[in-house]
């Protein structure tokens, strides 16, 4: 059904890691599974894997999701780069705060989330970006993780303006919009 319900990107992907689920399904049943689950492939996606006219399609999507869910806001999307994670993107405000900026993997709430992949709610902007955040009076803050097909594709920094605060609503709504950034930028080979 690619093209009529699905994205055909997710289709062709998917399609292309159905031997490998059915070679682990065969490990499954031939009674050979351990008590683990071992990862195989990339678990991180690295920016220069991610052509730049997806990296174009992800600033779009981003621009237009956080208006409609959090207008006022601003955010970052932050990928894998060595040891680190370095922004890839970022709502204009965000620019001469993110645009050379490392966390390192673990550290800070983009690279913790990075590294353990859940998402944090309602925290402080100034433990990402420093005294960037209250230059620009921005308070709290959510931070996800973004998959595309069990991929880590990147993190999604969202960062409000002093006083406002992330609903559960919104925490939705940003988790669909983290779904959509991942797809965008799924590498396609």
């Amino acid at each position: 059904q690619s093209g009529t319900m699905y994205d055909p990107r997710v289709v062709h992907r998917f399609v292309q890691l159905l031997p490998q689920l059915r070679r682990e399904d065969q490990h499954v049943e031939s009674g050979h599974a351990t008590g683990s689950v071992e990862m195989t492939g990339d678990t991180d996606l690295p920016l220069e894997k991610i052509p730049s006219a997806q990296i174009e399609i992800g600033r779009l999507v981003l621009r237009d999701g956080l208006a409609e869910i959090l207008p006022g806001a601003d955010a970052g999307f932050f990928v894998q780069a060595e040891k680190s994670v370095a922004a890839a993107f970022w709502t204009e405000r965000l620019a001469g705060v993110v645009r050379d900026m490392r966390i390192p993997t673990g550290d800070g709430l983009a690279g913790w989330v990075a590294a353990h992949r859940h998402t944090i709610v309602n925290s402080n902007s100034d433990l990402d970006l420093g005294a960037g955040a209250k230059e620009l009076h921005l308070g709290s803050c959510c931070v996800l993780p973004v998959f595309a097909l069990g991929t880590l594709v990147g993190v999604l920094g969202v960062y409000l303006p002093e006083g406002q605060r992330c609903s559960a609503q919104d925490v939705r709504r940003l988790g669909g919009l983290a779904q959509e950034l991942g797809t965008a930028l799924l590498p396609l080979d």
